[in-house]
């Protein structure tokens, strides 16, 4: 088989279990540094990560071997289990079953990157 090209772009967000506002700006970066490993692994490109107390933002690509639901369970799986390793949560850091997911034409890219880059500030003067 021949080399598959894709530019399939997803905006996917996701919530802390019942929307609790435990993610502190430290976890957000564990959380961030784990999904940019994760990604490098499956082979996903990271375009923006962000989110705020609550829930998680990211632009991504995915390989055409993967579908959305199994890159998202794998994800959210890894990154729980990272926090609770890191932060001694034993096992009380978890997402809320589901997600979103957008995808996101081209030209629409840096607009959802400045969205999600942005999520702090978006929250603070909501």
């Amino acid at each position: 088989m021949g080399k598959v090209h894709y530019k399939t772009y997803y905006h996917i967000v996701w919530s802390t279990y019942r929307r609790m506002p435990v993610i502190s700006i430290e976890k957000m970066k564990v959380i961030s540094n784990a999904i940019v490993r994760k990604c490098k692994e499956l082979g996903c490109g990271v375009y923006a990560l962000g989110g705020w107390n609550d829930h998680f933002h990211i632009l991504i690509t995915i390989p055409p071997k993967y579908s959305v639901s199994n890159v998202v369970k794998m994800l959210k799986g890894y990154t729980s289990r990272i926090v609770n390793k890191k932060f001694g949560s034993d096992g009380l850091f978890r997402w809320q079953r589901g997600y979103s997911v957008f995808t996101v034409s081209a030209n629409r890219i840096g607009y959802v990157i400045k969205y999600i880059s942005n999520q702090q500030k978006h929250h603070k003067n909501q």
